[in-house]
């Protein structure tokens, strides 16, 4: 199982759904050593305890990926979705499974959900979990 982070490209302008110019700043230097912290306390606080008590070993089951979207999209929505659709065919992955975050309707309709647009492109199957 990989659990796939995606750093966010570089500050860049572009049009969102919506059709208004859109900004997105540049990521803090440290955001990459972030994510992966982040990664790791989720896997060895909550996600590897639960697994043990499961009778799993994690450390052998679990792969921890980071990986940088990729810039030449129109938003960040499909950015950030081309990038984990390209890694996951990249590494062979038969299902994916994500979280899908609720964003308020406005947000939402302004710029787009990343787990509706892979589970609408994949080429595999999805699973969302809210």
């Amino acid at each position: 199982m990989h659990l796939l982070h995606v750093v966010p490209a570089p500050a860049r302008a572009f049009t969102p759904p919506s059709g208004a110019i859109g900004y997105i700043p540049p990521p803090p230097a440290s955001a990459s050593a972030d994510l992966e912290a982040a990664a790791t306390h989720f896997l060895t606080d909550r996600l590897f305890p639960e697994a043990r008590s499961r009778g799993l070993d994690p450390a052998s089951m679990v792969r921890p990926t980071v990986v940088h979207e990729c810039s030449t999209y129109r938003s960040s929505t499909e950015a950030v979705a081309a990038t984990i659709l390209r890694t996951a065919t990249e590494i062979g992955a038969a299902n994916l499974v994500m979280v899908s975050h609720h964003k308020a309707r406005l947000q939402e309709a302004l710029w787009g959900s990343v787990s509706k647009t892979v589970a609408a492109q994949a080429r595999m199957p999805v699973t969302l979990v809210h």
